[in-house]
């Protein structure tokens, strides 16, 4: 299972929104028809919640990486 990434920094430029859906895309356009992989739209959950992340946009406060892990680990459940 690949996590797809959501940034969006106000303090690093080079940490947008545009850089993670090019990233995003990039991994739908190499996995998609791959039957051994599967890829988790965190960026989904992510850019409606900004308030999971710290003052940069780019790292996890405590309800993020908390958040992060329930979804990423129910996520990986429902794939087996």
């Amino acid at each position: 299972m690949w996590v797809n990434v959501w940034m969006d920094s106000p303090t690093r430029p080079d940490y947008n929104t545009q850089r993670a859906e090019e990233w995003n895309s990039l991994l739908v356009d190499k996995f998609s028809n791959s039957r051994n992989v599967r890829i988790f739209d965190w960026a989904s959950s992510a850019k409606s919640n900004k308030s999971w992340f710290i003052y940069d946009g780019i790292h996890y406060g405590q309800e993020g990486s908390k958040r992060r892990s329930e979804l990423i680990t129910h996520a990986a459940t429902l794939m087996l």
